[in-house]
């Protein structure tokens, strides 16, 4: 399954592979500046907290 996911730094989205089953997504870094994703970084439309 294939969910957007927003780098917490430059603010792009990359799309990515998530495979529900072991709870992980590939690639594990921003496709746009390379950050690797930590907790800054969040799904489209999966947000946590405060917009």
């Amino acid at each position: 399954m294939n969910k957007d996911l927003v780098c917490g730094y430059c603010g792009a989205t990359t799309i990515c592979d998530y495979d529900e089953i072991e709870d992980d997504y590939y690639p594990h870094a921003c496709d746009w500046c390379g950050t690797v994703f930590d907790e800054t970084a969040h799904f489209v439309n999966d947000y946590e907290g405060e917009e």
